[in-house]
């Protein structure tokens, strides 16, 4: 692997300025074709040309109001004082305490830092606070906050070209002696993963930045990427928290290509400063891309503004709000981690500190961009595999099983399992997650806070690192019914309560054997069926004919009841059935062989009638409430006609909820017009409603 530009040449010559990396391509995925600058011509207009807008008045941040880059000399004082701080918690070597005291605003004040401790679950963290510039900071290689959408090489159908997918990079290590996070993934795959993460919090989650400061601070820790033969490669100080704010604020920096070094100016195709090109930046070329935007921004605003022609006149209002846009977005309060305490230090020393981070992530709440319950299951779920393996209950290849980050090939080879069968591995990880042997119900336990391991606390874990066999080959959108399928459970109380295990079950004779072995064990709780139930669960929900309980099963079957239970509990009851058995043995074949999974006759062989796959359901919830495979078929127009009518009956209560809501703001004498943020949403379903109706609607006589 390369040498960084980022990376120091030594650990006494921490400011030395390497060799640089030439990029391959500044864009080669297209990572920002559909993410114009707000202030390209082809884009947003600026907030100078939006009618009834001020233009933006830069906001000082320091006491004399002055936004100046200090000369590197000038943090020197502050690591001298950063090294006593040892005693108090501190923890980090001289490169990095340089980079942090070269990348604050006024690093005079650091001489007076004091830390500030925060507790986590595996020891005590500290922290230092400052204002940094965000171009000497970058976003998380990898943001835990989209976890659960990411696409792992876990998945049989995984290549490094993922489209525009974002590729999840190997989980940060600790660093042995120092209060930092080692990342050992390839380069070019951590720049990509930061981009990439980069683009996807401001297509979904931008911040008003620029017109205000960032106001919250920014959660901070030293990351580092290692060669294969430990050498470094690459220093950041990268956000844990705050991701969004601070792509915000990079978005909206004023660029010109003279400010960059001439081996960075070719073949760009975005005027934005992304994390790849931050991170092709070594120090001092950082420092100085960062005085010269703050030189140029300030110096615009001392300039008079221009008069004569209204044109002339606009494009100076535009300018000079660019200018106070890019000073107010340059700076932004940090929380430095650069200590941590194990509670257990002669037992676990510094390897704890990466898993303290992550939890201090999952405990913030952040209102704008808090956890969603997938991101959060993702998370303890990683942790949970990691505490299994630090308590040596798995080992290295079971924990990069589970985990899923990297190929595992090699390690499903190893256990014995066909790599290329991602059922294989989503059995493997049930197993695992319900065992109770040894110490691993503490374990778990202990990860997700619970005094009491239920079936409910191990499915989330099941179903986020189980999916990862299917991230690149389902692409998130869709799937939505597949994560409710799985989230409604996935599990039953079998698999906790008697041992099975994991055979590699890999052609469709082996699938024979094992539900004939399925048959013959049920009375004396063989672990054939538990395999047979796991591998065929997965087989159902993943082609979408095992879908969450719902009401819509009981309308396509006539009306009949159904059993609406979730998906765990259909399989458990199926396994009783000897047409249940044959039932899971076929849909194991067919979802393999990627063909449509048919019914079954009395005899247990394929009878495909044509269904849906919510026919099929809805079929198959009917056939196990009544222990009878004899189906009902519905009436397709009933059917269609019942459910425009939920379809009318919803938008007619929209609108009665909207003109209440309208005779509320009357009777308050409401006349503040509501944020666009606030109704954006609404208005797209609304524009999508109607544009989805019009596709489906005759069009009216008068248009033919």
């Amino acid at each position: 692997m390369p040498t960084h530009p980022n990376a120091p040449a030594s650990a006494g010559a921490p400011d030395a300025i390497p060799d640089v990396v030439e990029p391959t391509s500044t864009d080669p995925a297209g990572r920002f074709a559909s993410l114009r600058h707000p202030h390209d011509p082809a884009g947003p207009a600026p907030a100078a040309d939006r009618a009834g807008e001020d233009i933006v008045e830069p906001i000082p941040v320091t006491a004399d109001g002055r936004l100046v880059v200090a000369p590197a000399s000038s943090a020197d004082r502050a690591v001298r004082h950063m090294r006593h701080l040892t005693e108090d918690g501190l923890n980090l070597p001289d490169d990095s305490l340089i980079r942090l005291a070269q990348s604050v605003v006024e690093p005079g004040l650091l001489t007076r830092a004091v830390l500030a401790p925060q507790r986590t679950e595996y020891g005590w963290i500290y922290q230092l606070h400052a204002r940094a510039w965000i171009t000497m900071l970058n976003v998380a290689v990898a943001n835990d906050r989209l976890v659960a959408r990411a696409v792992y090489a876990a998945d049989p159908g995984y290549s490094a070209a993922a489209g525009g997918n974002l590729a999840a990079v190997a989980l940060p290590s600790s660093d042995p002696a120092a209060a930092r996070l080692v990342f050992d993934d390839d380069l070019e795959r951590i720049l990509d993963a930061a981009d990439r993460n980069f683009a996807g919090v401001l297509a979904n989650n931008p911040q008003q930045v620029g017109a205000r400061l960032i106001e919250r601070p920014l959660t901070v820790v030293v990351q580092v990427v290692v060669a294969p033969d430990g050498t470094l490669v690459a220093h950041e100080l990268a956000t844990v928290d705050g991701n969004s704010r601070l792509s915000s604020g990079l978005a909206e920096l004023h660029l010109q290509p003279e400010w960059l070094p001439a081996r960075l100016r070719r073949n760009r195709v975005t005027d934005r400063v992304t994390p790849s090109l931050l991170m092709n930046l070594d120090l001092a070329e950082r420092r100085e891309l960062t005085r010269r935007m703050a030189h140029w921004a300030t110096t615009r605003l001392a300039q008079p503004p221009r008069t004569g022609p209204a044109r002339a006149v606009a494009a100076d209002h535009k300018e000079r709000d660019r200018a106070a846009r890019t000073l107010n977005a340059l700076t932004a309060p940090v929380e430095v981690i650069v200590g941590f305490r194990d509670d257990d230090p002669a037992r676990y020393g510094n390897e704890r500190f990466a898993s303290a981070v992550r939890s201090l992530l999952v405990r913030m709440n952040v209102a704008v961009t808090a956890f969603d319950d997938g991101a959060r299951n993702a998370v303890q779920a990683e942790e949970v595999a990691l505490g299994l393996h630090a308590e040596g209950l798995i080992d290295d290849t079971e924990r990069d099983i589970l985990i899923g980050r990297s190929d595992v090939s090699a390690a499903m080879a190893a256990k014995g399992l066909d790599p290329t069968l991602a059922d294989l591995r989503f059995a493997y990880i049930a197993w695992q997650l319900t065992r109770t042997d040894g110490n691993r119900n503490r374990v778990i336990r202990t990860k997700l806070h619970e005094r009491r391991l239920l079936l409910k606390h191990r499915e989330p874990l099941v179903v986020e690192l189980g999916l990862r066999s299917y991230s690149a080959t389902w692409p998130e959108g869709e799937r939505g019914p597949i994560r409710r399928a799985l989230d409604s459970g996935c599990l039953w109380q079998r698999l906790v309560e008697r041992p099975w295990g994991v055979e590699s079950i890999a052609t469709d004779d082996d699938v024979d054997v094992l539900a004939e072995y399925a048959l013959e064990q049920r009375a004396t709780g063989g672990y054939a069926a538990s395999l047979l139930g796991v591998l065929g669960m997965v087989a159902l929900v993943m082609s979408g004919h095992l879908l969450a309980p719902g009401a819509a099963a009981e309308r396509l079957v006539g009306g009949e009841a159904v059993d609406r239970t979730d998906v765990g509990s259909i399989v458990s009851k199926l396994l009783d059935l000897d047409w249940g058995v044959w039932l899971l043995r076929n849909a194991i074949k067919a979802s393999r062989a990627g063909a449509p999974i048919a019914w079954i006759d009395d005899h247990g062989e394929p009878d495909d009638r044509g269904w849906t796959p919510a026919q099929f359901d809805a079929q198959l919830r009917l056939a196990v409430h009544r222990r009878s495979l004899r189906p009902v078929v519905g009436n397709p127009a009933d059917e269609l006609r019942q459910g425009w009518t939920e379809v009318t009956s919803a938008i007619v209560r929209a609108r009665d909820s909207f003109e209440a809501y309208e005779e509320l703001r009357h009777e308050h004498a409401a006349t503040n017009r509501l944020l666009w943020v606030e109704v954006e949403g609404a208005i797209a379903n609304l524009d999508y409603l109607t544009d989805s109706i019009k596709y489906i609607a005759e069009r009216p006589r008068g248009d033919r």
